[in-house]
């Protein structure tokens, strides 16, 4: 599996967040457990969960139609200790656009995503540092789908034996 970020990321968060007085474990945030093969995320769930994988392992696979029958989820990337993924319910989605299975044994703290959104915005010292990490860790998924996107691109150029032009 692909690296993930430092367990720095995790004592990070955990002394913006968790260890934040006015950010209260049961209303701000939960944790959670899931066994390996469980459902973190569902694809177009509308919940409103925000996640920081504590321990473990989990594979994010979106669901599509292909030749418009039939249905596969391929695995679009893996995510490790320290990986924040669900933000982008921070931003006004509305339904997810993948599913989260966990591959191995995941612990996870889950932030509910209106309140993080709220308590970052009143706290906007915090906010920065949160916001910077998350676009890190989402520049850090970019670059490697694009890699697989164009990876796919080229196959598809040779099995179809189209070259550039």
């Amino acid at each position: 599996m692909a690296a993930s970020p430092s367990a720095g990321q995790i004592e990070l968060i955990q002394q913006m967040l968790l260890e934040n007085p006015h950010f209260k474990e049961g209303e701000h945030w939960r944790r959670s457990h899931v066994p390996a093969g469980g459902a973190i995320i569902s694809q177009e769930d509308s919940e409103k969960g925000v996640y920081l994988l504590q321990s473990g392992w989990a594979r994010v696979i979106g669901r599509m139609v292909v030749d418009g029958e039939r249905s596969v989820a391929p695995g679009v990337c893996d995510l490790g200790p320290g990986e924040i993924f669900g933000e982008v319910v921070l931003f006004g989605e509305e339904q997810r656009t993948a599913s989260v299975v966990a591959v191995t044994e995941c612990n996870l703290w889950v932030f509910d995503g209106p309140l993080l959104m709220s308590f970052l915005e009143e706290h906007p010292d915090v906010g920065f540092k949160f916001l910077s990490l998350l676009m890190r860790s989402s520049i850090r998924r970019m670059r490697n789908t694009n890699k697989k996107v164009l990876s796919l691109f080229a196959w598809g150029l040779r099995a179809h034996q189209i070259e550039d032009r």
